[in-house]
């Protein structure tokens, strides 16, 4: 049987095991106290307990073995690269996946499409069970090792000349990066994006506390010699658990899309 890509989660099992960790640890310091502290105890690991569960549910429901719901939002990303009447067209030239994690939307796109060569950029911070290593193999095997390639950066400071790729992609990336004015990373994206280029964007763009006003924000993208752009509420297009869709995780959720 041929190995698969492994794409990874963002949900860390590192950071779900923490929670059960101290959760124990208050348990097991409870067995040290008087009964009538115990429960005291019980009650403040609960919490612990509880969110740790919650989190492998979510785990489960993004992982390709569970509910597959990061395919549903690659797919989605991937969908409004172009606008609607194009979507479907054999595209060619050069992408760009910024925030690549394990590879995962640079080797969907070039899979699906065989006249594309892909560049991947990540910071692949040691907090993030992602890496550089990962994005190779996966590329490996998908079979589109010979057109995809991974570097390190950040999507701040892109390591390419203006107008580079044909088609920028982006999911779930610049809400985590640390830059208050996220229309400053919206332009790096878009400064190496060749004019006639397509982009789709997919992130927590609803979410007001950190893109602001939506109105302003789209207004502000139209200044940077953007053609057209639109920004596509991608909630009601996924299958989901009413549990996801809690402004944490998919409750924000939208995809800007258009062209250069």
């Amino acid at each position: 049987m041929t190995e698969a890509p492994d794409f990874g989660n963002w949900i860390r099992l590192h950071k779900i095991g923490w929670f059960f960790a101290v959760s124990l640890l208050i348990l097991g310091a409870s067995l040290l106290l008087p009964t009538q502290w115990q429960w005291l105890m019980v009650g403040l690991s609960a919490p612990g307990f509880a969110m740790g569960f919650f989190l492998l549910f979510v785990y489960f429901e993004f992982s390709d073995r569970g509910g597959g719901v990061q395919r549903q939002l690659w797919r989605l990303t991937l969908d409004h690269l172009s606008p609607a009447t194009r979507a479907n067209t054999e595209k060619i030239g050069k992408a760009l996946d910024i925030g690549t994690g394990n590879g995962s939307l640079g080797i969907l796109l070039a899979m699906e499409q065989p006249g594309l060569a892909v560049s991947g950029v990540d910071l692949w911070a040691p907090d993030w069970e992602y890496s550089i290593e990962d994005c190779r193999r996966n590329a490996f095997l998908a079979g589109v090792d010979a057109r995809v390639n991974f570097e390190q950066a950040s999507a701040h400071q892109l390591p390419f000349e203006d107008a580079t790729f044909d088609y920028v992609v982006s999911h779930f990336v610049f809400h985590e990066v640390a830059v208050k004015d996220k229309v400053e990373l919206l332009q790096e994206a878009l400064r190496v994006l060749k004019p006639g280029g397509c982009f789709s964007f997919h992130d927590m763009f609803f979410d007001a506390n950190i893109y602001g006003d939506i109105e302003k924000l789209l207004k502000r993208v139209r200044m940077l010699e953007v053609e057209f752009v639109n920004l596509v509420d991608s909630r009601p297009l996924l299958q989901v658990s009413r549990l996801l869709m809690g402004k944490r995780i998919l409750g924000r959720c939208g995809i800007m899309t258009g062209t250069k």
